[in-house]
């Protein structure tokens, strides 16, 4: 057979594999993915002491481990270095003001919060940042507030914050409640209405639905925060039980942000720990047992030199690999399409 019947009789093969290989989708994690995508808005879960071995509570709770949950959903998991200037293992918040703004000089001092976080270099307009905190740390938010109140610094321009914690709000402070419909008129602290010195009668999928749904509306662009310090809480006394709850809630609220970004292709939502605390997990049958039931057989020594990131949606492929945790400052600020060096 001459070279031109060759050509002729496989030219519908060679054709067909060139336009399903032009068609075929770009995929990360076995999932279809648009690179090169840059993020508008930005939902960021912040959860001191969480480390992936953790799911392991939700994967192994029910009769079905092959239930996909959806943090399997991720586009990248990435590990990130803690260490700082001064610490070998920061504190988690210390970890996550390095995340935000890039600096290993952190000192968990009012100092801190002069430091300039990630937005401060975009050019969004005001009332774009929105910071919700449940529970309370060793350092936290709060702390900004009641210590570090004496000018404004660039984490309280133009930032809103809703706290829901164990404590009696301040009555000449703002308020707010997952079941009210109205939005919120300046950015300022506010104070959850649903909590007394004894218990919060609201969960974080809750709130954390209420307050976007009502905060989000007309925004173009925006960075959304949800950090819970219940979490790390639950884990240091050893309450496993509470920690699965916990976890249950963050799946549910992480799925919840998972399907707007499949609607919205400019959204990127993260998912990142510090001071994460892995767990040395019971063997199967009556230890495992007696693990969720009461806590009874956990062990953890010390918290990891390493923290996990989650990240899903626009931009999100820059979130794959290991690097220190100021090395989330850069990527954030690249999936936000800021193109200069940071000061």
């Amino acid at each position: 057979m001459s070279l031109n019947n060759y050509l002729v009789k496989g030219f519908p093969f060679l054709f067909m594999v060139f336009i399903f290989g032009c068609a075929s989708s770009p995929t990360l994690n076995l999932r279809e993915k648009d690179f090169n995508v840059k993020s508008k808005k930005v939902i960021w879960f912040q959860i001191p002491g969480f480390s992936e071995s953790h799911l392991s509570l939700l994967k192994f709770s029910g009769n079905n481990p092959n239930h996909k949950l959806s943090f399997e959903e991720s586009h990248c998991l990435g590990k990130t270095w803690r260490y700082n200037l001064f610490k070998l293992r920061p504190a988690p918040f210390e970890g996550f003001m390095t995340q935000m703004t890039g600096r290993k000089s952190v000192k968990s001092n009012c100092s801190d919060f002069n430091k300039k976080p990630f937005w401060a270099y975009l050019n969004m307009e005001s009332n774009k940042i929105g910071i919700f905190e449940r529970g309370k740390g060793h350092f936290s938010s709060e702390k900004l507030f009641e210590h570090c109140s004496g000018g404004k610094s660039n984490f309280q321009k133009n930032v809103y914050y809703w706290f829901s914690n164990k404590s009696i709000p301040n009555v000449d402070k703002n308020n707010f409640h997952f079941l009210e419909q109205g939005s919120f008129p300046k950015a300022d602290v506010y104070f959850d209405r649903a909590c007394n010195t004894k218990f919060c009668d609201s969960t974080l999928l809750g709130n954390v639905k209420s307050l976007f749904r009502r905060w989000s509306v007309g925004k173009k662009s925006f960075v959304f925060i949800i950090r819970d310090f219940n979490y790390l809480k639950a884990i240091k006394n050893k309450k496993i039980l509470d920690v699965r709850n916990l976890l249950f809630e963050l799946e549910e609220s992480y799925s919840f942000f998972l399907s707007k970004a499949k609607k919205e292709k400019d959204m990127l939502v993260i998912f990142s720990g510090s001071g994460a605390l892995n767990f040395e997990f019971p063997n199967s049958g009556k230890k495992w047992f007696q693990f969720e039931k009461s806590g009874k057989n956990v062990v953890y020594r010390r918290e990891s030199l390493m923290s996990p990131i989650m990240a899903t949606g626009a931009s999100s492929e820059n979130f794959c690999g290991i690097y220190h945790e100021a090395g989330v400052f850069k990527r954030l600020l690249l999936a936000m399409g800021f193109k200069k060096e940071p000061e």
